[in-house]
């Protein structure tokens, strides 16, 4: 599309910079959205930064775009989708962990206090793991 050295006589620029500047509006809509709850953290590897760049793009932002494709009629924040998922994602490792019969007391009363916030109802003596329920 670009292929010869053309300039804009306005800016004094060249035209594939002057392209690359008007269309450029969806990856600045992004980066905002994704700066405003990010999980980056300052880290050595390249691996941990792309994941923390996944973690920002998909958690924050196409969650809440899923979100509100799905449910036309209610509105909620992104933090609000954001937490929710959050909630969604660590509850099942977190009953699993509460299962596990050498828990102190102090962390099995953490634990039902977050699951009651969540909305999960603890199990009073729940199975171990290597119990059969008939």
């Amino acid at each position: 599309m670009h292929h010869e050295p053309a300039t804009v006589p306005k800016a004094n620029k060249p035209e594939i910079i002057e392209f690359y500047n008007s269309t450029k509006s969806g990856v600045n809509a992004l980066d905002q959205k994704c700066a405003a709850y990010s999980v980056n953290r300052r880290s050595q590897r390249w691996s941990t930064t792309i994941f923390c760049a996944m973690l920002n793009i998909s958690g924050d932002v196409n969650s809440h775009v899923l979100y509100s494709a799905s449910n036309i009629d209610k509105k909620k924040s992104r933090y609000k989708v954001l937490e929710e998922l959050g909630y969604a994602l660590v509850t099942p490792h977190v009953i699993s962990r509460r299962s596990l019969p050498n828990l102190s007391r102090e962390l099995k009363y953490i634990i039902d206090n977050f699951l009651h916030e969540v909305g999960v109802e603890a199990l009073e003596n729940p199975p171990t793991q290597g119990s059969r329920q008939s």
